[in-house]
């Protein structure tokens, strides 16, 4: 499932913009269907919807009755320590958060970077998410994306002369959850952009960073 996840965005997500949820999934059916559905697969050497034709889709069981619960939902302080801990995983966060429940988004307010760091596969992106997606609740303007995604946006924005600008509207972002930080080495240029992205927005907007780099 993860590597899953990774391909589709480093594959779909890259360069796209959505004007709404129907939009979006209306763009990645047409990807799944044309490009990604038809591709070869490195592992089964087998188109994916030729296989999913031939061999999954008879084995399907029908939809339950009722939509099944596909997060779970807690509240979780930052102890002292500068941790907290989710289902005996343990992330980090700013000391100035200490006390704090990050659903209630007062770093956003406060204006304060928060690493999410720990293994792969221990649910960084799922956490960074819930949160986003209770600043989001709160009426707060959230970007979610992952670091190649990010890096080829504000490369794409240097070719076609608007790099200005492109900083300009990610600076003012309220929060913005930058995923995968580290899974891909940085090229000679894209660390100082982002360097200058994130020395930009200290202390005038939140960032969340996820990542599987031990900073220990």
């Amino acid at each position: 499932m993860e590597s899953g996840v990774k391909y589709v965005k480093n594959n779909f997500m890259p360069l796209r913009e959505f004007r709404d949820l129907p939009d979006a999934n209306a763009q990645l059916m047409d990807w799944v269907m044309q490009d990604a559905g038809n591709r070869i697969h490195g592992t089964t050497r087998t188109p994916p919807l030729k296989r999913f034709v031939e061999t999954e889709q008879a084995m399907l069981a029908p939809l339950p009755n009722s939509a099944p619960e596909c997060a779970r939902w807690a509240t979780a302080k930052l102890h002292g320590d500068c941790h907290v801990q989710v289902e005996k995983c343990r992330y980090s966060a700013p000391w100035r958060l200490v006390g704090n429940d990050l659903a209630q988004c007062r770093f956003i307010e406060e204006k304060v970077p928060v690493l999410i760091a720990g293994p792969c596969g221990t649910g960084k992106s799922h956490i960074a998410q819930a949160i986003g997606h209770c600043a989001v609740r709160l009426g707060y303007d959230v970007m979610f994306t992952s670091q190649s995604s990010l890096l080829a946006q504000i490369n794409a924005a240097r070719a076609t002369g608007a790099i200005e600008r492109k900083m300009q509207a990610l600076i003012r972002v309220p929060l913005i959850i930058i995923d995968d930080f580290g899974l891909k080495p940085l090229k000679p240029g894209q660390d100082e952009d982002f360097h200058n992205l994130v020395a930009e927005r200290y202390e005038r907007a939140a960032t969340i960073i996820t990542s599987n780099l031990d900073f220990t």
